[in-house]
């Protein structure tokens, strides 16, 4: 672990630590947040702890406002003085000069580095975006398209040609033709001769963000403005919208097939299912024997979640229209089969919290989406700082390349106009000079046409835009500050807690040894059992093993005497094959009669270690010695006698079968089996030794007035008058 995460682990494992405050009740009323609950003071130092601060620092700790009003007086009082110390620590390590640390400064830059892009992403691109989402799913819409291709990179002629072909569709509509009918007539969509173009219900996140832009941009019963995607032009019309139905969750069975013939077989077997199904028999267990879809079939018909217009449609429509949990469907034929349907589950709306990261996981997957959403932040960022452009910069830029070479950007010489002004911002200036440096970064070979300089500038002024917004974070963002400082901090506490207490506290063997002779009594060994294991995927051979081993009945591997016999015949005949001649012959022949030799009669039982060795994932069947809590196999057979083998136990999609070889009765430790404990415990005691002493040395040079008759108010609200107490 290198330095900064061993930083990082340590500074959130003492602000956990730090956080903790007991249970209780009080009721009162709160006074203003700005009411000051601690004041500190050290010389001409001074630090006012306010109650705003109290209460947001109280709730970091995975809390609840509901929890903490219910807590006592005393435990306010507990987490203050805790938090008070907090402050008291980082104003020590500032005073040891340990805030203009070089290594500090260097650990601070690298976080901030990390943080600052995602976090900017976050708050500009994904917040609004999820927002923006999870209201649109809210709703979901039943359309058809007509589709008329136009890739991206279509030409100029083609794009036009589907665009007017649309158009012609369009016209038609509007004169009065069904939109199926010219669905059918005009679109390249390939399933239009199924669907006559039309897509069922759909929610947001489910198509490419233009089109469904356009949809939710529709009212039902019209029909869209042409919209561009990357498969081309659409005329959308929607038909409905309604409040979402929400996702269910199923099994089924599947009764698959081929050929007209495999129709009747299939129609009998699912027949068949169903009348067992009536007659009391279990879905899952009949999934797992009968279905054809061998993935869900493992998991009793499990299909998950799913949502409408994410299956085929005779699928659908009978999944959806079960009612109640546990309803079974009749009998749904689709083009993969005959189907049984089990409602299983069905999801209730989620909060805008809950489902935050599955909407921003849709979001990421969408690239087109999440780039449009960037180049929304990067017109804002154009907006608030004031961005110009210089279009005849750009083409002097352009007239000093030239066009006529496959690498333009490697003869370029700018001259006098490399000063030029390509785009500026918040009182920053981006000449060609820099343009040019940047493109040479990422268009080296590229042979530029204008627009795709153009479209290069831009590039280039988003990075700039971000970089600078990056750079501004503190100022923009009081969160972004406050972590910021909460880190430094908590780099700081790190620092001046290993200066002034880990590193002092690290022991020898010699003061290990006279702690562990002045505790002798408390390093013990309870009640122990040594274990062996065999561990194999399922548990039938599990039970092979074991019946192997107490029945002595062998299944697994055995060779009997005509399988000798078999074995032998082969390899004699494969001997006579053999070419004198050749220039293997000689290692060939060697190595059969060493087969020969080798094959033997095997149908003995074998021991529980040549067991291990043999089908375990850990062929040395020896686990260890616990006590009761080491460890969980060791748990489970904790009161079996010695040398009885447990019967097959599933764990973590394993199956153990396990020994008890030998007890062993409560005991003393000795120095060696105890000296990680002494160590840890010595360390540890010293630590507190040496906290305690650093907090009284900071507490006794600083005046601590804490006013309990605010603090008494957190989280309430009655105002009392504020009268302090003095604490040291």
């Amino acid at each position: 672990m290198s330095t900064s995460d061993m930083r990082l682990s340590t500074f959130v494992t003492v602000l956990c630590s730090l956080f903790i405050a007991a249970c209780g009740s009080t009721s009162s009323n709160a006074p203003s947040a700005t009411a000051i609950v601690a004041d500190l003071k050290q010389g001409t130092w001074q630090q006012q702890l306010t109650l705003k601060e109290f209460e947001e620092r109280y709730l970091e700790n995975n809390r609840s406002v509901e929890s903490a009003q219910r807590d006592s007086l005393g435990a306010y009082k507990e987490f203050l003085n805790r938090y008070i110390d907090f402050k008291l620590k980082v104003k020590d390590a500032y005073d040891k000069g340990f805030g203009n640390d070089p290594d500090v400064a260097r650990e601070l830059k690298q976080y901030r580095d990390q943080l600052a892009q995602p976090y900017l992403i976050e708050k500009e691109v994904f917040d609004a975006a999820i927002r923006d989402l999870y209201e649109r799913r809210k709703v979901e819409i039943d359309a058809s398209h007509i589709l008329t291709f136009a890739a991206p990179e279509a030409a100029p002629a083609d794009t036009l040609k589907a665009y007017n072909k649309l158009l012609d569709a369009l016209k038609e509509i509007q004169a009065g033709a069904s939109f199926d009918s010219v669905a059918l007539k005009y679109s390249e969509d390939p399933s239009v001769k199924q669907n006559n173009g039309r897509l069922g219900y759909f929610t947001g996140g489910m198509m490419v963000y233009q089109f469904e832009d356009g949809a939710y941009a529709t009212k039902p019963g019209s029909v869209s403005p042409i919209v561009r995607t990357r498969f081309g032009y659409h005329l959308i019309k929607v038909w409905d919208r309604r409040e979402r139905v929400p996702d269910i969750r199923v099994s089924h069975i599947l009764c698959a097939f081929k050929s007209p013939t495999d129709t009747i077989a299939a129609y009998e077997k699912i027949t068949a299912i169903a009348n067992a199904l009536k007659n009391g028999g279990d879905f899952a267990k009949l999934a797992a024997d009968s279905s054809d879809d061998t993935g869900s079939a493992q998991r009793g018909g499990d299909i998950g979640f799913s949502g409408t217009g994410r299956t085929v449609k005779p699928f659908e429509e009978a999944a959806f229209a079960l009612k109640n949990i546990g309803d079974i469907s009749p009998i749904v034929r689709t083009q993969f089969g005959y189907h049984l349907i089990k409602l299983t589950d069905r999801k209730k709306p989620g909060t805008l919290d809950s489902e935050r990261d599955e909407l921003k996981s849709l979001i990421k997957r969408n690239t087109e989406k999440f780039n449009a959403e960037q180049n929304k932040l990067t017109a804002k960022l154009k907006a608030t700082n004031n961005y110009t452009e210089s279009a005849s910069a750009l083409a002097m830029l352009f007239s000093k390349m030239d066009t006529s070479s496959a690498t333009p950007l490697a003869t370029l010489e700018l001259g006098s106009a490399k000063d030029s002004v390509a785009f500026s911002f918040a009182a920053r200036r981006y000449t060609l000079d820099s343009l040019a440096a940047f493109l040479k970064t990422v268009a080296q070979s590229e042979k530029l046409t204008l627009e795709r300089l153009k479209y290069f500038r831009d590039l280039y002024a988003q990075r700039e835009l971000i970089e600078y917004e990056m750079s501004q974070l503190e100022a923009r963002y009081p969160e972004f500050k406050k972590l910021m400082q909460d880190y430094k901090d908590g780099i700081l506490l790190f620092t001046v807690s290993e200066r002034t207490v880990w590193s002092k506290s690290m022991p020898n063997d010699s003061m290990a040894l006279a702690f562990y002779n002045a505790h002798r009594d408390e390093f013990k060994f309870g009640e122990r059992v040594e274990i062996s294991q065999i561990t194999v995927p399922t548990k039938e051979m599990a039970e092979k093993l074991r019946a192997e081993l107490l029945e002595k009945k062998r299944e697994l591997d055995m060779v009997t005497a005509a399988d000798v016999k078999k074995k032998q015949a082969e390899i004699r005949a494969a001997l006579k094959t053999l070419k004198r001649n050749a220039p293997t012959y000689q290692a060939k022949k060697d190595s059969l009669a060493a087969a020969l030799l080798a094959i033997k009669v095997d149908t003995e039982p074998r021991l529980f270690e040549a067991l291990a060795k043999r089908y375990s994932e850990t062929p040395d069947a020896k686990v260890g010695i616990f006590q009761r809590g080491e460890n969980t196999l060791a748990d489970i057979v904790f009161g079996n006698d010695i040398g009885t083998i447990s019967a097959p136990i599933g764990m973590d999609e394993k199956y153990h079968l396990v020994r008890v070889d030998r007890r062993e009765s409560p005991r003393p430790k000795t120095f060696e089996e105890a000296k990680a404990e002494a160590y840890s415990r010595y360390q540890e005691q010293r630590n507190r030794e040496l906290e305690d002493e650093w907090l009284k040395t900071l507490r006794a040079k600083t005046e601590i007035r804490i006013y309990e008759s605010v603090l008494m108010n957190a989280f309430r609200d009655r105002a009392m008058p504020a009268v302090s107490t003095t604490s040291n």
